[in-house]
C-alpha cells in the first residue's frame, strides 16, 4: 500500500527526476522537478520506501507472502516422489529443507495437499493445492453463478459454498491433514501453523484454518492465501474474522477468480462476501516504468479501491504470483512416481504418504529394505480421524491373515485335541461356541445378538432372520420394513458411508436407505441433517420432505425483488431431485424446478436476457 508517502523513480532526461504523488485518495499525478540526487541515492529512498509498505500491519509480511507463494505453488507438483522428498523444481529456493509429514492425495475429487515443518519460519506449513490449470475455465464459468448452498455448523445464519465445504470436510483431506498435524505438534512442540492455497486451495485452506481454531482448539494459527475465491455470506465472513483474525487474503491485478462467486452490491447480506485481509498487488508506472505495489485493504473484506477497482477479467493474473508459476501443466488428477514403502491406498485408490516427524528421509530410505522383510503396518486415518492399520505386504500368506471359511482343523482349548471344525470337541464334548457357523467357520457365546447366516450375503448377520431380508439388487440384507419400499439401487451396500468412510456391507452400525436408494449409516444421517445438509452426499437429492422448506424460500423469493439489470434474465436449470431441466428466471435466493417445484437445484448454464 502506498500511504502518504509517494513513489519516486527516474527518468531517462539527465539531471531531472520523476516523482509519483498520492493526491486524494487515488488521483496519482505525475511531477516532474530536478533533484540534485543521484541514482544510488533514488534507490536507496526507494528500499527504504518499499520497506515502510510491506511492514505496516502486524498481520502482513511480504517476506513471509514470497516464502508461502512457493509452498502453494510446489503442491501442484504431481510427481509425488520428488515432492515427498522436497526434491522437486519448485523445492528450492525460500523453502530449502522443509520436510513434509503427510502428503495427501484424493483421486476421486481431484485434491492434493501436504503438512510438513518448515526451519524458516519455525512453522508447520499446511498447503492445499487449487484448480488444475487445464480445467480452470470450466471452473471459473461454474463459480459465476454459484448460490450458497449450505449452512456452516456451529454459526447461526452463516452459508457457505458446499463445493468448497465438502472439499475439505468430507473426504480424505481432513483426517489425514489433522492426524498429520496432531503429529507434528507431539514431536515438535506447540509451534506456530501457517495454512496456505492457491485459487480452490486457498478456499480450503481458509476452512482447514478455522476447522484448527475452533474443533483443535489451536491458538497459533495464520492462513496467507493467493487468489482465492469467496467461500461464504457476511455472516460467515464476520465469524471467520474474528476466530482466526491473522488471515490475509493476496490478490493479483485483474485476476479473475477473487472476483467469484459474484459480489451483489444489492443483497449485500444474501450473496456471497470476502473476509478481511485483503492484499491487493498492483503495478504502478508511466510508459516503460513500471512499479510493484501492495496495498494493505480495509477491514470490511469488500474494499472497493482495492482488487473490486478493477474488471476480474485475467486468467493469466490468477496463475501469476509474486512472480512464482501457480497451477500445473501435467494432467489434471495424474500421480506419478510413488514411493510404495511410505504410500498407503485405500479401496478407493485415493493416496497417503506418511512418514515419522522424528526420522530424517535418509533415515527412512535406509529402512525400506528392512520394512519389506518385516510384516510392517502403517498408519491411516479414515474420514472420521480414526486411525486404521495396513501391511504393506500384498501377499495375504506374507500377512498372516485368517480366511475363516478355509479354516479345516481347530484346537480344544479344553483338551487339546485337533479336530475337523464342529460345535462340539469330539473328544471332551465342550461347546466351543453357543453359536456356529459351519460356512463361516465362526463362533460366538453371546447369542444375544440374534446372529443367523445369510447365504446371498455370505456372511453372518446379527438381529434375527426373521426381522431382515435380502434384496437381490441391493445386494444386502435390510430391515423386513423397506421390503418393497425402497429405491432398488445395484450393490448399495457395497461401498463406504459417505460421511465417516467406514466400509457399509459388513458395519455393524444401523444403516439407513435413503429415498433415492443410497445407503449410510443411520447416525451419520441424523447428523447430517442436524448440521442442515439435507440431500444425498452422492447424488445431492433431498433425503427427507422438503416441502415446507419450498414454501418458505417462495415467500422470499416474492419478497427479494431483483435489481432492473438481473429481474428479466433467464437460466438453464438441472434439479436434483427429479432430474430435469428447466428455463426460469435468475434469482439471488434460489431457483425453482418448473416440474416438480423443489430448489434442489443447480445452474447448468449462465444467464442470458430474452430475445428482444
Amino acid at each position: 500500500m502506498l500511504s502518504s508517502f509517494g513513489f519516486i523513480t527516474y527518468n531517462s532526461l539527465p539531471g531531472f527526476r520523476r516523482v509519483w504523488g498520492k493526491l486524494h485518495g487515488y488521483c496519482w499525478l505525475p511531477v516532474y522537478v530536478c533533484w540534485p540526487f543521484r541514482v544510488g541515492e533514488v534507490r536507496d529512498m526507494k528500499h527504504e520506501l518499499e520497506s515502510k509498505q510491506k511492514s505496516h500491519h502486524p498481520f502482513y509480511n511480504h517476506t513471509l507472502a514470497t516464502i508461502l507463494v512457493e509452498y502453494a505453488s510446489a503442491v501442484y507438483i504431481s510427481d509425488l516422489t520428488e515432492l515427498f522428498t522436497w526434491t522437486c523444481s519448485r523445492c528450492g529456493g525460500f523453502t530449502k529443507g522443509f520436510e513434509i509429514i503427510e502428503l495427501v492425495v484424493d483421486v476421486q475429487h481431484c485434491l492434493q495437499g501436504f503438512v510438513g515443518v518448515a526451519n524458516d519460519p519455525n512453522a508447520i506449513v499446511i498447503a492445499f493445492r487449487g484448480t488444475q490449470e487445464r480445467s480452470i475455465r470450466n471452473w471459473i464459468e461454474d463459480l459465476v453463478w454459484k448460490q450458497l448452498d449450505i449452512n456452516y455448523p456451529g454459526m447461526p445464519d452463516a452459508m457457505v459454498h458446499y463445493g468448497f465445504y465438502y472439499a475439505y470436510h468430507n473426504t480424505t483431506m481432513r483426517p489425514a491433514i489433522l492426524d498429520a498435524v496432531r503429529r507434528a505438534k507431539k514431536f515438535y512442540g506447540d509451534i506456530p501453523i501457517i495454512v496456505t492455497g492457491h485459487s480452490m486451495g486457498g478456499a480450503m485452506a481458509a476452512f482447514c484454518g478455522l476447522d484448527l481454531t475452533v474443533n483443535e482448539n489451536a491458538q497459533n494459527i495464520q492462513v496467507m492465501t493467493f487468489g482465492q475465491p469467496r467461500v461464504g455470506n457476511a455472516a460467515f465472513a464476520s465469524y471467520y474474522s474474528k476466530l482466526v483474525p491473522r488471515t490475509i487474503r493476496v490478490t493479483h491485478e485483474n485476476d479473475i477468480v477473487p472476483h467469484l462467486p459474484p459480489y451483489y452490491s444489492y443483497f449485500p447480506h444474501k450473496t456471497y462476501h470476502h473476509f478481511p485481509r485483503e492484499v491487493w498487488l498492483y503495478s504502478l508506472g508511466f510508459g516503460s516504468l513500471v512499479y510493484s505495489a501492495e496495498k494493505l485493504c480495509d477491514a470490511s473484506g469488500e474494499d472497493p479501491s482495492c482488487c473490486r477497482s478493477v474488471s476480474g477479467n485475467s486468467i493469466s493474473d490468477h496463475l501469476i504470483y509474486f512472480g512464482v508459476k501457480m497451477g500445473s501443466e501435467k494432467p489434471a488428477c495424474g500421480i506419478m512416481k510413488v514411493l510404495d514403502s511410505y504410500s498407503v491406498r485405500d479401496p478407493m485408490g485415493n493416496l497417503i504418504m506418511s512418514r515419522d516427524p522424528a526420522a530424517s528421509l535418509l533415515e527412512l530410505n535406509t529402512k525400506k529394505a528392512w520394512l519389506t522383510e518385516q510384516n510392517e503396518f502403517f498408519q491411516k486415518p479414515d474420514r472420521t480421524g480414526r486411525i486404521v492399520y495396513i501391511s504393506m505386504l500384498t501377499n495375504i500368506c506374507d500377512r498372516h491373515e485368517l480366511e475363516r471359511q478355509h479354516v479345516e482343523q481347530v484346537v480344544c482349548a479344553v483338551c487339546d485335541t485337533e479336530q475337523p471344525v464342529a460345535q462340539v470337541c469330539t473328544n471332551c464334548g465342550v461347546r466351543m461356541g453357543e453359536y456356529f457357523c459351519g460356512i463361516c467357520k465362526f463362533f460366538d457365546d453371546d447369542i444375544g445378538k440374534q446372529q443367523f447366516h445369510c447365504h446371498d450375503c455370505g456372511i453372518c448377520r446379527v438381529g434375527g432372520r426373521e426381522n431382515y431380508f435380502h434384496c437381490k439388487k441391493c445386494g444386502s440384507c435390510y430391515s423386513v420394513g423397506l421390503r418393497d419400499n425402497h429405491s432398488c439401487v445395484e450393490n448399495s451396500m457395497r461401498h463406504h458411508c459417505p460421511i465417516c468412510y467406514e466400509y457399509l456391507f459388513d458395519s455393524l452400525k444401523d444403516t439407513t436407505v435413503m429415498k433415492c436408494g443410497h445407503t449410510m449409516h443411520y447416525e451419520c444421517c441424523q447428523e447430517m441433517i442436524r448440521r442442515d445438509k439435507y440431500c444425498c452426499p452422492i447424488c445431492s437429492k433431498s433425503v427427507i420432505d422438503m416441502s415446507r422448506t419450498w414454501k418458505r424460500i417462495d415467500e422470499e423469493v416474492e419478497a427479494t425483488v431483483m435489481p432492473p439489470d438481473y429481474r428479466d434474465r433467464k437460466v438453464w436449470i438441472l434439479c436434483n431431485d427429479c432430474n430435469d431441466t428447466t428455463e426460469v428466471y435468475f434469482h439471488i435466493i434460489g431457483q425453482k424446478c418448473g416440474h416438480c417445484r423443489s430448489y434442489n437445484t443447480r445452474a447448468i448454464a449462465p444467464p442470458v436476457l430474452p430475445h428482444s
